[in-house]
C-alpha cells in the first residue's frame, strides 16, 4: 500500500480528467481512489466490522456524515448534489478514515500530495517565466480548454488554495528525514504560491507562519521543529517582502481597496452580503450542496445592480459555505474543528495544527473545501489535527 498511497496523493490534482463509468460521472483521481480503497479493504477485511462500529460511535465522523446528507436532502438539484456528496464527502471521507486508522497510508498519501504540490509549483513558475510578463497569473493545468482571459484569476486562486496547506504538510514529523529536501520543497511551494499572486494565499501563509513563530518565541526551546519553523518564518518574510515590492506597482494592488471599482475586496463584500441573505432565508438546513450559484444569481441583483460578480461558485468564506450547504449543523461542526485547532496549537503537538490553521485562515476570504482536491486536503488536515502523526518533542 505504500506506493499506491503515494501515487494516489500525486494524482489528487488530476481530478480534472473527467469521464463516465457505466454512465456515472467520475474522474481519474476517484477511479484511483476506488482501487486503493478496495485494495485496502481486502487486506484488512477481518478488521472492517470493528472499524465501522468505532467510526459510527465517533461524534466527529458521525457529524461529518450527517451534514453531508443534509446537503443532499436540502437541495433542489438532487442529481448534482449526489455528485457533490460523492466527490466532496464520500471519497475524501473514506480516504480520511483509512488515513485515520493506518499510519503508513496517511504518511505516504501526504507525501504524494506534497509531491503533487511541488509539481504544480514548478509548473506555475515555468509558466510565469515563459510569459515574460510579471503581471501574468499562471493557471497550471486547471486552465486547459478554457479562455485564459475569462478564467485566469480564478484558476490562479486554485493554485494558492491547493499549495498553502501543503506547505505545512511538509513540516509534519516523519514526512522528510532529510532537512535539505524539506527546505527545498518548502521553498518551491512558497514560490509557487507567490507566483499565483493570490493575496489571500499570502495572507494565510503569513498568518500561519506568524502563529508558528510566536509559538517558537513563547517556548524558546531549541529543538528541530522550532528551528524549522524559525527558518520557515525568515524565508516567508524575505519572499513576502519581495512579493510586496513586486505587487506595489500593479493595478491589481493599487485598486484593491477601492470599493467603487470591481476588485477582490469589493466583490467579496457583495458576495458575503448575498450569502448572508441566503442564510437568513434558510438558516436551519441551508440550501444544499449544488444550489448556491443558482440562488446567488437570483439574490445578488436585488442587492447590487449591476453586481461585480454575476457567477460565483462559492461564497468566499468557509463558515458561510458550510452554513449555506449543510445548515446550522455544518457551521457548528466547523466551529468544533476550529476549537480543536486552537487547543492543539496551544499543546505540545502544535505542529499538527498548522495545516488546519492555514485552511481556516484561508477560509476567512475563500472556500478551501468545496472542490474535489480541496475536500481531500481538508480531511487530511483534520486527520492530522487529531494527533495521528508521530509525536514531536518539546
Amino acid at each position: 500500500m505504500k506506493y499506491s498511497a503515494m501515487i494516489l496523493g500525486m494524482l489528487l490534482p488530476w481530478y480534472i480528467v473527467r469521464f463516465s463509468v457505466l454512465g456515472i460521472p467520475t474522474n481519474l483521481f476517484e477511479v484511483a481512489a476506488g482501487g486503493v480503497i478496495l485494495g485496502w479493504a481486502v487486506r484488512h477485511r477481518t478488521s472492517l466490522r470493528p472499524l465501522f462500529m468505532k467510526t459510527i460511535q465517533s461524534p466527529r465522523w458521525l457529524g461529518f456524515g450527517v451534514l453531508s446528507v443534509i446537503g443532499v436532502i436540502a437541495s433542489d438539484q438532487l442529481i448534482d448534489s449526489l455528485g457533490i456528496w460523492k466527490s466532496y464527502f464520500v471519497v475524501p471521507g473514506v480516504l480520511g478514515l483509512i488515513a485515520w486508522y493506518d499510519e503508513s497510508f496517511r504518511k505516504n498519501v501526504v507525501r504524494g500530495v506534497i509531491f503533487s504540490g511541488v509539481v504544480m509549483a514548478g509548473w506555475v513558475l515555468i509558466e510565469l517565466i515563459l510569459a515574460q510578463n510579471l503581471q501574468y497569473r499562471p493557471t497550471a493545468w486547471f486552465g486547459f480548454g478554457s479562455d485564459p482571459n475569462l478564467t485566469q484569476g480564478g484558476f490562479a486562486n486554485y493554485i494558492g488554495l491547493y499549495l498553502t496547506p501543503v506547505v505545512f504538510f511538509s513540516l509534519l514529523p516523519g514526512i522528510f528525514s532529510n532537512k535539505r529536501v524539506r527546505v527545498s520543497v518548502v521553498a518551491i511551494l512558497i514560490l509557487g504560491i507567490l507566483a499565483s499572486q493570490s493575496y489571500t494565499a499570502l495572507g494565510a501563509l503569513l498568518l500561519t507562519s506568524g502563529m508558528a513563530l510566536g509559538r517558537f518565541l513563547w517556548r524558546r526551546r531549541s529543538h528541530t521543529a522550532s528551528q524549522t519553523i524559525l527558518g520557515l518564518s525568515y524565508l516567508v518574510l524575505v519572499l513576502a517582502t519581495g512579493f510586496g515590492a513586486w505587487q506595489l506597482q500593479t493595478e491589481k494592488f493599487q485598486n484593491l481597496f477601492d470599493m467603487t471599482e470591481r476588485n477582490s475586496v469589493s466583490s467579496r463584500v457583495q458576495i458575503w452580503h448575498a450569502s448572508w441573505e441566503i442564510i437568513q432565508e434558510n438558516p436551519i438546513l441551508g440550501i444544499g450542496h449544488a444550489d448556491f450559484s443558482r440562488v446567488y444569481t437570483e439574490v445578488i441583483p436585488t442587492l447590487y445592480f449591476p453586481p461585480h460578480e454575476w457567477l460565483v461558485p462559492e461564497p468566499h468564506n468557509l463558515a458561510l459555505a458550510f452554513w449555506i450547504h449543510a445548515g446550522i449543523l455544518g457551521v457548528v461542526w466547523l466551529g468544533l474543528i476550529a476549537w480543536k485547532t486552537v487547543k492543539t496549537s496551544l499543546s505540545s503537538q502544535w505542529l499538527l495544527s498548522l495545516p488546519m490553521v492555514s485552511i481556516l485562515a484561508y477560509g476567512l476570504f475563500d472556500t478551501p473545501f468545496w472542490k474535489n482536491d480541496l475536500a481531500v486536503i481538508f480531511v487530511l488536515a483534520w486527520v492530522v489535527l487529531y494527533g495521528t502523526f508521530e509525536k514531536t518533542k518539546e
